[in-house]
C-alpha cells in the first residue's frame, strides 16, 4: 500500500528532466494505476500517456516556467459537468502522487497551448484537454528562470499560507491546529498541496465534525480546490478517519467564498 502522507510530503513540481523515457516496468506501473481508479462525482475524464520527445531544449507548455528533457507527458482530458473542474483535478492529483511514490517527477502544466500535444491525442466535440504533466526522471540543468530564482519549487512548497488563514473556525476566523484536532494532519497535508503560482485560493472551514470546501476568485481556483480536496479526502482516509464528501443544502458561506462540497 503506497504510503500517501509521504508521497503528498516528498512531491515538488520537477521542470528539468535527463530526457530518457520511461522504463516499460514504471510506464506499465502508471498505466495500470490509471486503468484501476476513477475520477469522483461520476466525473467524466481520462489521462492519456503521451510520448513525444522535445530534446533537451527548453519547452515553454505553460502558462508560465519551462520544461526540460521530458519526453513522456500525462494528459487530462475531461467533459463538463458539475464538479467537472474539481473531480478531474482530484484524479490527476492521485495519479501525480502514485508517480511520485514511484519515485518519478512530475509538474502540473495549466494555460498550455492545445498545439502542443494536439497531435497526440484525439478529442471528442465535448472533450477538452485541461492540464498536463510531464512524467519522467529528475535530471538535466534547471531552466534559467528557476537557476535565477524566479521561481523556485523548494521555497514555493515551503512559503504556503499559514494554517490559521486557509482554515476557518464557523465564525470565519482563523483555526489553529491544536482546534482541528485530528483533523490537523489531514488539514497540513491540505495546506501544502500545489496550486497555480502557489496562490491557494481555497478555505475550508471546520463545523463541528463536518468540513465545508470553498473556492475562491481565480482562474484555477476549481482545479486547486480538487486538488486540495484529494490531499485531504486521500490523508484522511490513509489516517483511519471516516467520511466522504458530500454537497449539503445548509452549508455556511462568507464573504469571498463560493461553497463547493462538505467532508461529512
Amino acid at each position: 500500500m503506497v504510503n500517501i502522507v509521504e508521497a503528498i510530503q516528498a512531491r515538488r513540481s520537477t521542470r528539468a528532466y535527463d530526457n530518457a523515457p520511461l522504463t516499460a516496468e514504471d510506464h506499465d506501473a502508471v498505466a495500470q494505476f490509471i486503468a484501476q481508479t476513477a475520477p469522483p462525482f461520476g466525473v467524466q475524464a481520462r489521462v492519456e500517456l503521451i510520448h513525444h520527445d522535445f530534446g533537451m531544449e527548453r519547452q515553454k507548455l505553460g502558462s508560465y516556467g519551462s520544461v526540460k528533457g521530458a519526453c513522456d507527458f500525462m494528459g487530462l482530458i475531461h467533459r463538463p459537468g458539475p464538479l467537472a473542474a474539481e473531480g478531474a483535478a482530484y484524479w490527476f492529483e492521485q495519479v501525480v502522487l502514485h508517480c511520485t511514490s514511484l519515485g518519478l517527477g512530475t509538474c502540473w502544466l495549466a494555460g498550455f497551448t492545445h498545439s502542443s500535444f494536439s497531435k497526440h491525442v484525439t478529442l471528442e466535440a465535448d472533450e477538452k484537454l485541461a492540464y498536463a504533466s510531464p512524467v519522467g526522471y529528475v535530471g538535466g540543468v534547471k531552466p534559467l528562470f528557476e537557476r535565477l530564482k524566479l521561481f523556485d519549487s523548494e521555497k514555493a512548497h515551503i512559503t504556503k499560507k499559514p494554517f490559521e488563514t486557509l482554515f476557518l473556525r464557523p465564525d470565519g476566523s482563523g483555526l489553529t491546529a491544536a482546534e482541528a484536532g485530528r483533523y490537523a494532519e489531514p488539514l497540513e497535508l491540505t495546506r501544502i498541496a500545489p496550486s497555480a503560482k502557489n496562490q491557494q485560493p481555497f478555505r475550508v472551514m471546520l463545523d463541528g465534525e463536518r468540513l465545508h470546501f470553498y473556492a475562491m476568485d481565480g482562474l484555477f481556483a476549481h482545479t486547486d480546490l480538487g486538488i486540495a480536496m484529494c490531499h485531504f479526502e486521500q490523508s484522511a482516509r490513509f489516517l483511519g478517519i471516516e467520511g466522504g464528501f458530500e454537497v449539503l443544502p445548509d452549508a455556511p458561506g462568507g464573504p469571498d467564498l463560493e461553497y463547493v462540497i462538505s467532508w461529512v
